[in-house]
């Protein structure tokens, strides 16, 4: 049998503990379990409700109204992907544990029913659903996949939808930005060359807002690889939104503006 003593949930609450390298796996690659310090995940959505609290701290530090929009953006966009392949994946093993069941009938021991009941429940959790996935009862259990599996297309579109407006911004804007790795890359090579010593991804979240806003508090600072084969300052285009006094506040002018 599985314990029945279950660790503490301890999370990394806000981007003054957390740092840069576990925000990063959950902003480009949409992987919240690095907001863990200890214990064990039960329910996901405590992730969740972390994760936009976190989100919405970086937003409000790192820069302006059409960044912050473009990270809103993003968000929706990874928490999405997280919950469709979550629900996936949740299908996937359940079906595999019926045919192992199938073929390893006399063998099935409780812990593995336990994991199947857990599994199912947080397939009824992530979509909403009340499905009763009997266990004993391969054919009836089945048919509540395939109809949690027809359901998620319904997740599906709204991600496909999210990803048409990210990249018509993405691209009304003609700035190039990716929130990948290498952008983290680019900014913290740029922050360390105006530091004049290395700043590394154990940076807290909060600190790493502080020195872009230190590199110049008048811009919002994107930084983009003209190439990725090389790594010299010359291969960098530095692309600032310069922030003018204009008529209406918050606008701000596209990428190369003078």
């Amino acid at each position: 049998m599985l314990s029945q003593d279950k660790p503490l949930l301890n999370l990394f609450q806000n981007i003054n503990e957390l740092p840069l390298n576990k925000f990063i796996d959950c902003l480009v690659d949409g992987n919240l379990y690095s907001l863990v310090k200890t214990g064990e995940v039960i329910n996901y959505e405590k992730l969740v409700v972390t994760w936009n609290v976190i989100l919405k701290e970086y937003t409000d530090a790192i820069g302006s109204s059409e960044f912050k929009l473009f990270l809103s953006l993003y968000k929706d966009i990874t928490l999405l992907e997280f919950k469709y392949n979550s629900i996936i994946n949740l299908i996937n093993s359940i079906r595999l544990i019926h045919d192992l069941k199938n073929l390893f009938e006399k063998n099935i021991t409780n812990e593995v029913i336990e994991i199947h009941d857990q599994l199912a429940s947080e397939l009824n959790y992530l979509l909403n659903t009340k499905g009763k996935f009997n266990f004993l009862d391969s054919v009836s259990c089945l048919d509540e996949v395939d109809k949690c599996e027809r359901r998620s297309k319904s997740i599906k579109i709204r991600l496909d939808l999210k990803l048409i407006s990210y990249k018509a911004i993405q691209s009304k804007n003609n700035n190039d930005i990716k929130m990948d790795r290498n952008y983290f890359d680019s900014l913290l090579i740029t922050i360390s060359d105006h530091a004049k010593y290395e700043i590394t991804e154990n940076i807290t979240v909060s600190k790493f807002c502080e020195r872009i806003k230190r590199y110049n508090p008048r811009y919002v600072v994107v930084v983009v690889p003209k190439r990725n084969d090389w790594l010299l300052e010359r291969d960098w285009r530095v692309v600032l939104h310069r922030g003018r006094r204009r008529s209406r506040a918050g606008d701000v002018p596209r990428s190369g503006s003078p």
